[in-house]
């Protein structure tokens, strides 16, 4: 599960870095168990989601009765109602993993639209768990040794870029190591489509590379919706797009497609 919800949060633009401190966050309120409920309620969680997704449960109870649901332990009444208009826009569970990633990631655009950006930049671990753990979950206690514990678990086990930081440091992220990092991640898209980087070649952000995927990758264009779509989105964002990888290729990926598609960074 844990790498599902890893994919979810890079679909929804995240980098690697920023999925990893939202996770640690995650598994410090949830431990990514999606229908978890607070343990105040005497229900089990099962019978809890159940009860919601079936209306046993009313809307009105469920917003106002002040126990944390889901991934991130979703707790103030708009909030709540919000996750539930959600789910039921997308036809799901309220304990559906994949739609909190995404309503998440909703939440984070709307809400806190500079967090959003930072959690999409190759930035440090720690930080970016501080950050999200201030900024979004605001709990009762910033217990962030554990927060950042988690996160370096799956930053080590899901992305392992070279030159992250993943410590308290502020030092800024050289340029030559963003362009290291994002040319990793860079191979993992396009190694999806059978391309092996030259051992020769430094990086692989280049015109070379798009040459490369062109190559592989089915023909797409604008207007298509497909997952070929959806991998040129994700790399888009590591060369410094902020697209939402829905696979849908509409004005926003055009006019992101021509200011990148050199590779420029």
């Amino acid at each position: 599960m844990s790498k599902a919800i890893y994919d979810a949060l890079v679909a929804g633009g995240l980098s690697p870095v920023g999925a990893c401190a939202v996770m640690g966050n995650m598994w410090a309120e949830s431990t990514l168990k999606a229908n978890i409920v607070e343990k105040r309620c005497t229900m089990s969680d099962e019978d809890y989601t159940k009860a919601v997704d079936t209306g046993a449960i009313s809307v009105d109870q469920f917003i106002k009765d002040s126990y944390g649901y889901g991934l991130c332990q979703w707790t103030y009444w708009t909030r709540k109602q919000a996750l539930l208009v959600f789910a039921k826009s997308k036809g799901v569970s309220i304990g559906d993993a994949a739609m909190q990633c995404e309503f998440c990631i909703s939440e984070l655009k709307a809400d806190y639209p500079d967090l959003y950006k930072t959690l999409c930049s190759i930035g440090d671990l720690y930080t970016d768990t501080v950050l999200f753990c201030k900024d979004y979950e605001r709990p009762a206690v910033n217990n962030i040794k554990p927060r950042f514990e988690a996160a370096n678990k799956y930053y080590e086990e899901y992305a392992m870029l070279p030159g992250v930081t993943t410590s308290a440091s502020t030092v800024p992220t050289s340029t030559a190591t963003q362009t290291e990092q994002q040319s990793s991640l860079l191979d993992g898209i396009l190694g999806l489509f059978g391309y092996k980087k030259d051992v020769k070649a430094k990086y692989v952000c280049d015109t070379k590379t798009w040459v490369a995927l062109a190559k592989r990758m089915p023909t797409i264009k604008k207007g298509d919706n497909s997952d070929a779509v959806k991998a040129l989105q994700c790399m888009l964002n590591v060369c410094g797009g902020h697209l939402d990888a829905d696979g849908d290729w509409g004005d926003d990926t055009e006019l992101t497609f021509e200011k990148y598609k050199g590779g420029a960074l």
